[in-house]
């Protein structure tokens, strides 16, 4: 009987390398298969996260129900065409999982690209290939003229 534990470790100055991007405006996504917890916890380690942002869950753990998961989205997306210059100088970041993609693109994709578009940072967690896949693929081809580097599985 025995137990392995296997801990993923930072190349040294991925924390400050992400913060001087988010500093330069860059926006930066973590696709990643993780767990919600262990992508936030690697969210707030790299810098991406921090205390003073807004932080949008839509997880199936956040909401009650797919009514209550687009009703959330349909919030936010409304509040960033509302008061788009109000939203930028707000911080904000998204939070995602697997099955709430699947819903959202689904029912409304626009609204997930709206809120999306307004945030610094984007973390989908338990996202699967395809799904890494639809989001670049949502954000080259609804918002002209940005520029993504997808590495991976979803690239």
């Amino acid at each position: 009987q025995g137990a392995t534990a296997n801990e993923d470790k930072l190349q040294p100055k991925v924390p400050e390398t992400i913060e001087l991007l988010g500093r330069a405006g860059v926006n930066v996504w973590m696709l990643t298969g993780d767990k919600k917890e262990t992508a936030v916890n690697i969210g707030y380690a790299t810098r991406m996260l921090n205390d003073g942002m807004d932080q949008i869950f839509l997880t199936k753990d956040d909401t009650d129900g797919p009514d209550a998961l687009l009703a959330k989205l349909e919030h936010w997306a409304e509040e960033c065409n509302i008061a788009p210059a109000a939203m930028r100088t707000r911080e904000l970041a998204l939070v995602i999982d697997e099955k709430s993609i699947d819903a959202v693109m689904a029912a409304n994709p626009h609204a997930l690209l709206t809120v999306a578009r307004n945030c610094k940072a984007v973390i989908c967690c338990r996202a699967r290939p395809d799904q890494k896949a639809a989001m670049v693929r949502m954000i080259r081809e609804g918002v002209p003229g940005v520029k993504t580097l997808a590495i991976g599985d979803g690239a």
